[in-house]
Order: C-alpha cells, then sequence, then structure tokens
C-alpha cells in the first residue's frame, strides 16, 4: 500500500482513493471530503481512469454512479481543484489530484457505469 495512505484507502498512481457508498448529493459529497481533508477525484489519464473504472467494477458491482470533481457547463467539463490534460470524449470519464480522493455514489444503480458529472 502507498506510505501514507490513511486505512481503508486504496492506493494507486501514486494517490490515494476512498470509494464511498452513501448517496450524497454534489454539494454534501464536497462538503464530506472536504472534512476528510481530501477531494472529489480528477483523474487526466486514461490509465487512472481505467484503474478506478476496475475497482468499481469488480468490488462493486451494483453500485453504478458516481461523483467526481468536475462539472459540464454547456459543451466544456470544469474541473473543481484544476484542469485536465486534454482528453478525448472517451477518456474523459474522470480526472486527478495529488491529494486524497474520494469517490462518491450518486443514485441507484443503473444499467450501465456512468461517471458524474
Amino acid at each position: 500500500i502507498l506510505s501514507g495512505c490513511p486505512d481503508g484507502w486504496q492506493s494507486g498512481f501514486g494517490k490515494c482513493y476512498k470509494f464511498y457508498t452513501n448517496a450524497k448529493n454534489f454539494q454534501q459529497a464536497t462538503n464530506y471530503c472536504a472534512d476528510m481533508n481530501a477531494s472529489l477525484v480528477n483523474i487526466d489519464s486514461y490509465e487512472e481512469n481505467h484503474f478506478l473504472s476496475n475497482i468499481l467494477k469488480n468490488s462493486m458491482p451494483d453500485i453504478h454512479q458516481w461523483y467526481t470533481g468536475g462539472r459540464k457547463a454547456g459543451n466544456v467539463w470544469k474541473w473543481e481543484k484544476r484542469t485536465p490534460k486534454n482528453l478525448n470524449s472517451r477518456k474523459r470519464n474522470v480526472a486527478r489530484k495529488s491529494s486524497p480522493s474520494l469517490f462518491r455514489t450518486v443514485r441507484s444503480p443503473i444499467n450501465q457505469l456512468k461517471w458524474f458529472p
């Protein structure tokens, strides 16, 4: 495990992740992360997105919607902490941050893994 990751957090890509499954709205999720000295996840590589997608599909297959640290403004994705590298729409599912990141559920499962925003 990555040195410095809190107990119960998943390590990868030099960062720590926690997957929190209690449903929250975006502001509640953001506040909860801040209370844990973390933020909603930002991922800026296809490899990191694939890594996290596999964790979610394999360990939480009944939950298909998660909050990330970004929002869609018109046709442009904006990230809370910084702008990610240019990613095409197939690879843009989510982006990264160097401090601990936290995933949040949005609502009940659907048939397809989907990232929010």
